[in-house]
């Protein structure tokens, strides 16, 4: 996000204008941003505090090495053909330091504060209320961290002063509406680790059940998603996830999700109401390739 603030966009699904200023206009750079206070809510919430600020400060030095690139790319001179000239490139990211350096200091004010909010939250509630230590704790550091940016900027001039209003008020109003949008999403994570009193990596004590963080499930429209022995989970619930937990005990999916390692065996079968490929599931009349090239003896 450092590197793509200079871009400026308006977006303005409501006509609605606070302290004169017409909703939204914004950075580019934050747009990802609010995702990152959901991150550190979950780990905060999985690991704890101590593995929460690890991970802030795991972030400033990804900062600070994208910083040194771009300082090593913009000292080394561009050849006579090259699509982007020097000149360009400074244009871009002449402005990298000031915003890096700005974007730092408000991030890990931000964020230390998020922790240390959530964790109030979270003790004076005895563990209950997920969802108002989650959006208490965004609330408050996200209004932080707009501000000091945004204050930030205007000082060194990269940015006009009457500029500030504005941003101010469209960026602290955008993080807050994602922070509310991310909180089922914070509920799912924590329900399989609360159902089976396990974290990320760990084994329930009769072997059944392991958690792993899965990267992507190409299925952005379903979202959320969660597999199990490659099987596959749709727009799911926090009360799904207990259900699913509950009639995999029971052995009532014995017959939909075959145990881990039959994927070559067992070809899955996709429910139309699931479907999210351009093919119909009862369209399908021949095995995959893999399976064929598989009984034959060509693949293992």
């Amino acid at each position: 996000s450092n590197l793509i603030f200079q871009k400026f966009i308006s977006w303005h699904p409501f006509d609605v204008e606070i302290l004169g200023n017409k909703l939204f206009e914004l950075s580019v750079g934050i747009l990802p941003y609010p995702i990152t206070f959901l991150v550190t809510d979950l780990i905060s919430e999985i690991y704890g505090k101590k593995k929460a600020n690890q991970v802030v400060i795991a972030g400033i030095f990804a900062s600070l090495f994208s910083l040194l690139i771009l300082t090593v790319a913009d000292f080394l001179p561009a050849i006579q053909n090259s699509p982007i000239d020097d000149s360009t490139f400074k244009l871009v990211f002449s402005k990298s330091l000031i915003a890096v350096s700005a974007s730092m200091a408000s991030y890990l004010l931000a964020q230390f504060v998020d922790i240390k909010i959530y964790h109030f939250w979270k003790n004076l509630t005895k563990g209950k209320m997920l969802w108002l230590r989650n959006n208490f704790s965004t609330f408050f550091s996200q209004i932080l961290d707009t501000f000091t940016i945004i204050f930030l900027l205007c000082y060194f001039q990269v940015i006009p002063w009457e500029s500030f209003t504005g941003l101010f008020v469209s960026g602290v109003i955008f993080k807050i509406l994602v922070a509310a949008v991310d909180t089922p999403l914070l509920y799912l994570g924590h329900a399989a680790e609360e159902e089976l009193g396990i974290h990320e990596g760990g084994t329930t004590d009769d072997g059944m059940f392991t958690l792993h963080r899965a990267e992507c499930q190409a299925a952005c429209t379903e979202a959320p998603c969660l597999q199990v022995n490659y099987r596959y989970r749709f727009r799911t619930t926090p009360v799904e996830v207990r259900q699913l937990i509950s009639d995999l005990r029971s052995g009532r999916l014995d017959d939909e999700i075959p145990p881990h390692g039959t994927l070559a065996r067992v070809r899955q079968h996709i429910p139309a109401d699931k479907g999210v490929g351009a093919v119909d599931p009862s369209q399908v009349t021949s095995p995959p390739e893999w399976i064929t090239a598989s009984a034959e003896g060509g693949a293992s």
